[in-house]
């Protein structure tokens, strides 16, 4: 029997997904405070655990996200880079199909969040492209100057 042990080896269930929420030091401590805020606002006769307060919370959230939380997410997390890959993997899977994709449509999809942010910006007044055209003439003309002085030396 003894033989028969050894010869078994333990397999390791993959992890499946956890229901566990991890919070960086910052929201840690932010959630420390809401608990110590309930404890001082019942006197000590409601005692909460974090994750109570954080489901009490989740629960007054709407099953859809506002859409000032998907810009903050845009804005953090979504790079070009991420964009990229996205397009290369739809291109891929549609060659794999067979399909036909246009390359032109999927940089308007990965773009389109991106254009809405640009809406907000006003172009610059002509005042200040006069201004602009105005210093860059003059900084040229110096680097002229500088550049013939150096020449006679």
């Amino acid at each position: 029997m003894s033989e028969e042990l050894i010869n078994t080896k333990t397999i390791r269930k993959r992890q499946q997904t956890s229901d566990r929420l991890v919070l960086n030091s910052q929201l840690q401590e932010k959630s420390k405070n809401w608990l110590n805020q309930v404890n001082e606002h019942f006197k000590g006769m409601v005692i909460l655990k974090r994750n109570e307060i954080l489901t009490a919370l989740l629960e007054d959230f709407p099953n859809v996200l506002p859409q000032s939380v998907l810009d903050k997410i845009q804005q953090e997390k979504l790079t070009d880079i991420q964009k990229a890959k996205w397009i290369y993997d739809q291109l891929k899977n549609a060659k794999l199909k067979g399909e036909d994709l246009n390359i032109e449509g999927l940089l308007k999809m990965a773009n389109r969040t991106s254009n809405r942010k640009n809406k907000g910006h006003k172009t610059p007044s002509k005042k200040f492209k006069e201004s602009s055209v105005a210093g860059i003439e003059k900084s040229s003309s110096e680097v002229k100057k500088l550049n013939n002085n150096n020449e006679l030396k």
